[in-house]
């Protein structure tokens, strides 16, 4: 089965539903987890791997069906994001590759230094522990 970092609007619930509100969309489990990436909100959040900041997310483990959706959903092939891996580090320290939806580089936009999509973390749609990182905007 395939695992997604997933740290925008693919967020959602862990049930499935998100922002796009796609059908086929099953997640199977998560994990509070963090990249090694710089995250940039234009009028939508997107990260850039530089191996240096941290993204706070989840990673999804899904199906075949999903990251199919996910695909569509990011524009892949598109000229949107790209679909690279990634290392995932997660709270217990264990570490693990997985699929990251980003751009290869900078396309303008704020730097969010926190490494936190607010509409999410804010709105408590996704919360993570005071402790994990998460932080009053």
């Amino acid at each position: 089965m395939p695992k997604v970092f997933v740290y925008g609007t693919l967020l959602g619930d862990d049930a499935g539903p998100n922002y796009w509100k796609r059908k086929n969309i099953r997640i199977k489990s998560s994990r509070h987890a963090t990249i090694k990436a710089k995250m940039f909100i234009v009028t939508y959040p997107y990260i850039v791997l530089d191996g240096k900041g941290k993204v706070h997310g989840k990673v999804f483990d899904v199906d075949e069906a999903t990251m199919k959706e996910y695909d569509d959903i990011e524009g892949l092939g598109h000229g949107w994001y790209e679909r690279r891996k990634a290392m995932a580090s997660y709270d217990d320290r264990t570490e693990e590759e997985v699929w990251v939806y980003c751009f290869s580089q900078q396309k303008g936009g704020e730097v969010k230094d926190n490494g936190q999509f607010e509409d999410w973390f804010e709105k408590e749609k996704y919360p993570v522990p005071k402790d994990k990182g998460a932080t009053q905007g």
